[in-house]
């Protein structure tokens, strides 16, 4: 007989332990299996994981129910539930919220479908020639670390148009020889199309995956089981990507690694390059965080030896960066112009839609893209123009199309959001206008002014892509902030240096972790009775005295399933971060035993 620690698929946080089960036949860690549980008149799906000692159990008097039966299906791979239980203990999530992100996604079709959604996709070359010798070096360096199998995270550090996309692609090729796996993730489902179809051309349709939260059931389905039947050897897609059935990992790129999109803040939640991190580590693969404005903790990573930089500081075949010029909407005001857009810009936007170029209008909030939208219709009634914000996004068919027609010419200016800021490469583009530059400093968000700098750097990244000069202005209610000048100059060392500074004093990441402590319930005054008693519940452990907290608030905003929500926020030293997850860990259990529809969870750096 063989016994099983198992991980059953049932609501309660009370049950989210270990149950033994006993077994007639070996099963391998990861097996998903059907058993009787509690009162329940149904099987439950379980997880294996771990084995049990057969001789603490068959010396004790506990009665060990059997395993009904193996569930078919799927199973899990032991990385993955080794990677599972690992996110439980750094994140305060369930146990079986973390597996389930590894079971099969959508469902199976119930006609069988014979082609595969990719075929016929288009293709589109790069047309890439020789190599930059700062781009050899950075392959050549991440070539030798995938030819050894040597565990390495490489911070790609390249200003924007330099040719990151062609040393993900040269890492991408290596590890196919080898005949490993590669997943490649992008921020926004808006972005994929553009990579897949430049995937497609490298590589063809028929070695490619797709996987994001858009896609119908069925889909999703079909793409997850084309990697789990190993007929896949890159997998593409936002974070749920990072969670598909991989095998044999040779490397994962996380392009523009510093969106905050890579950041779950749904349940389970989550940060994917902790994922990314740790799953490179388990299979001694690489993994490749580029981007032209790293995050503040990627670079601080960096400069400490936790990661490789590698930098690119030049645009491929040396084709100049846009110039960059500050517009003072003051001045604008006090000479009669109160409107969005000012006199410059407006001058600007005719002269180079008649010099047969494209523009971009961008501005980090929809309700002014909103407004933008309309001025345009009112200054500029000849020409064609299309907003792209998160409620276009929403609708992925309707986004690419928008994206297509401007590619194509069929658009003169191009409105939107952050999601027209990142990984779009648009040959024809020769002016940009960003609106309100420093509305994300003000965002209340220790990160806006890191924020502001990699958005304003960003967007203008999509100028001038051909071989041209274009236009960057950058309109601002306060032309002497430090994060637009230095993004205007294009000076991210300059940038760095003074917020690391700043992150330090304040003690805020990389050098702790800010956590939202948030318990839900029925109402807020028996949620700040439970909040009340965990703060208390810590304050009563030596080793998490010195955590500070601001006082318990109620979360106004909330929408969730409970009525309310009270939030206790504070700062964790990295040394203590277990420790915190294990009290809430045990805190989360005993609010489940008290059956009043109370639950707690952290959060750790939320937007």
């Amino acid at each position: 007989m063989y016994y099983y620690n198992l991980v059953v698929d049932n609501r309660s946080r009370m049950t989210d332990i270990g149950y033994t089960y006993s077994s007639e036949s070996k099963l391998e860690i990861g097996t998903v299996v059907l058993v009787d549980f509690g009162k329940s008149t149904k099987l439950k799906i379980a997880v294996v994981v771990a084995e049990s000692k057969i001789e603490e159990i068959e010396n004790s008097d506990i009665k060990i129910k059997k395993i009904d039966s193996v569930f078919e299906a799927f199973s899990l791979t032991e990385d993955a539930v080794n990677l599972a239980l690992w996110m439980t203990s750094r994140y305060a999530i369930r146990k079986i919220d973390a597996l389930k992100l590894f079971f099969p996604q959508g469902r199976r079709p119930k006609k069988k479908i014979t082609q595969d959604m990719l075929n016929g996709t288009a293709s589109e070359s790069m047309n890439i020639g020789k190599l930059t010798d700062e781009q050899d070096l950075a392959v050549k360096t991440i070539l030798s670390s995938i030819e050894s199998k040597e565990n390495k995270t490489f911070l790609l550090h390249g200003v924007t148009g330099s040719g990151k996309t062609e040393v993900y692609f040269r890492a991408i090729e290596k590890s196919l020889s080898r005949g490993e796996t590669a997943v490649y993730l992008v921020p926004e489902i808006t972005h994929i199309d553009q990579i897949l179809r430049r995937l497609v051309a490298r590589f063809g349709s028929e070695v490619i995956s797709v996987i994001h939260s858009r896609l119908n059931p069925s889909q999703r389905f079909l793409q997850w089981e084309k990697v789990y039947k190993g007929d896949s050897k890159i997998i593409l897609g936002t974070r749920s990507a990072l969670f598909a059935p991989i095998k044999n990992l040779g490397v994962v790129i996380m392009d523009e690694e510093h969106e905050n999109a890579y950041k779950s803040d749904m349940t389970p939640k989550y940060e994917t390059v902790d994922i990314a991190y740790k799953m490179s580590q388990m299979n001694k693969s690489v993994l490749i965080l580029g981007s032209a404005t790293p995050s503040v903790v990627s670079y601080y990573r960096a400069e400490s030896g936790i990661y490789t930089l590698l930098k690119l500081t030049q645009r491929y075949n040396k084709a100049p960066l846009p110039k960059m010029d500050l517009i003072d909407m003051r001045d604008e005001i006090r000479g009669g112009n109160a409107g969005l857009i000012s006199s410059r810009l407006y001058s600007e936007i005719n002269k180079t839609i008649e010099s047969q170029r494209q523009v971009i209008l961008f501005a980090n909030r929809r309700d002014i893209t909103q407004a933008i939208e309309l001025a345009c219709e009112k200054l500029f009634p000849e020409y064609s123009a299309a907003r792209l914000d998160m409620d276009i996004a929403t609708k992925s068919k309707l986004a690419s199309s928008i994206m297509d027609e401007y590619e194509l010419g069929l658009h003169d200016i191009l409105i939107g959001t952050q999601i027209i800021a990142k990984s779009i490469d648009y040959k024809n583009v020769g002016l940009v206008g960003i609106i309100a530059a420093d509305s994300s400093i003000r965002s209340g968000d220790y990160r806006g002014g890191e924020r502001t700098y990699q958005l304003i750097t960003q967007v203008a990244g999509r100028a001038g892509r051909g071989d041209f000069h274009a236009n960057v202005l950058v309109q601002t209610m306060d032309s002497d902030s430090f994060y637009i000048n230095a993004a205007i100059n294009n000076r991210y060392d300059v940038f760095y240096q003074r917020e690391i500074k700043l992150r330090k004093m304040m003690d805020y990441p990389p050098f702790s972790d800010i956590v939202e402590i948030a318990v839900s319930g029925k109402n807020s005054k028996l949620c700040r009775e439970k909040i009340d008693k965990y703060l208390k519940y810590i304050a009563g452990i030596n080793e998490l005295k010195e955590l500070q907290f601001l006082s318990p608030r109620e979360d106004v905003m909330f929408q969730g399933d409970e009525k309310s929500r009270v939030i206790a926020t504070c700062k964790c030293p990295p040394k203590l971060r277990s420790k915190l997850v294990r009290t809430c860990n045990l805190f989360s259990i005993k609010l489940a035993k008290d059956r009043d529809g109370t639950s707690i969870m952290l959060d750790f750096n939320p937007y």
